[in-house]
């Protein structure tokens, strides 16, 4: 019986997220008030394939953004924080520490932007894809899953991002809580095309956000909760504003590593 109401329950998740599919990331789109799009040129890669609602379930089902948060906290309980210290490595292709990185494109609101990354395998950090603003979409991005255990950051300022960009402005996202949806801690920073960048990112300079808007009242980061970690590319910035850097087409960012300060 109980297996019969978890299904149940898993099953009116899923139909909830795809009658409102931007419920599953940072951004939310009105679609009535969104911005005309130019028709998409044939060599234009979104208009080679439609919404792919199989791309959209696998990424929801990687994260189990469709199992409500009671059921997420009874079958996977949080282990002791890892204590880190300032200049640790948190990740790198060579020390992993068992983290586990998928795509998070704007399939789960309807568009066609993709990353070149399956949901679980390996990352070496290589991050590559198109971004397009088709369907209403424009943004492209990849995310850990929840850490089994928390990375207590307590002791530390700041996060130390080494980079190789393409010249795009990417944001850098640290989440403080297991929530699905949970309050997005932004910093966006620039790369330089093929040149090597070191961004140092206080906690102080992270900024609380909901649907690419910023939260008034929040708290600051909660740097002894370390829950996931996540990179976007998108033609947003925050409260409305437009990323003056985006453009559509391929992209590329090479992640060398996310340590500590």
């Amino acid at each position: 019986m109980f297996i019969i109401i978890l299904l149940i329950i898993s099953s009116i998740s899923l139909l909830l997220c795809f009658k409102n599919p931007s419920a599953p990331y940072v951004y939310r789109l009105n679609m009535s008030t969104a911005t005309p799009q130019k028709s998409p040129s044939k060599d234009d890669k979104s208009t080679k394939k439609n919404w792919e609602f199989g791309r959209f379930l696998k990424t929801g089902t990687f994260y189990n953004a469709f199992q409500p948060q009671i059921i997420k906290r009874l079958f996977n309980p949080v282990k002791s924080a890892q204590l880190f210290k300032p200049n640790q490595v948190i990740w790198s292709k060579e020390e992993t520490n068992d983290i586990s990185w998928g795509p998070l494109d704007d399939v789960v609101m309807g568009g066609v932007s993709k990353s070149d990354i399956n949901p679980g395998d390996q990352f070496n950090g290589t991050w590559t894809g198109f971004v397009t603003s088709a369907n209403n979409g424009g943004f492209a991005g990849i995310r850990t899953k929840n850490f089994n255990s928390p990375k207590d950051l307590t002791s530390c300022r700041g996060f130390v991002v080494k980079v190789r960009g393409d010249g795009n402005r990417y944001k850098f996202i640290a989440r403080d809580n297991d929530e699905w949806n949970g309050i997005a801690w932004s910093y966006s920073f620039d790369t330089q095309s093929g040149k090597s960048t070191e961004v140092k990112i206080p906690f102080s300079g992270l900024l609380p956000t909901k649907y690419a808007r910023t939260v008034d009242g929040s708290t600051i980061f909660d740097s002894k909760s370390l829950r996931a970690i996540q990179f976007s590319l998108s033609k947003f910035e925050y409260n409305g504003g437009l990323n003056p850097k985006f453009k559509e087409g391929e992209f590329k960012l090479n992640i060398d590593s996310i340590g500590t300060f």
